[in-house]
């Protein structure tokens, strides 16, 4: 998962593992870093792969939108 990640997606997996203090010292220790950016990144990856929902009366009625 090569997926850039910013301060926003770093703080959401910091708070989701209940981890206490800063941030900024969290990610001076090198396996929290990579335990969070792993985190991060699957927090993401299950917001962006969502079951897309097909409506079977539009496209029997050959409405696209797409």
């Amino acid at each position: 998962m090569n997926i850039l990640l910013n301060r926003r997606q770093l703080e959401v997996a910091f708070n989701s593992c209940n981890c206490r203090g800063d941030l900024d010292t969290a990610l001076l220790f090198p396996a929290l870093a990579i335990a969070l950016k792993n985190v991060s990144e699957t927090i993401e990856a299950r917001r962006t792969t969502k079951p897309s929902r097909i409506d079977f009366k539009r496209a029997t009625a050959g409405d696209f939108d797409d």
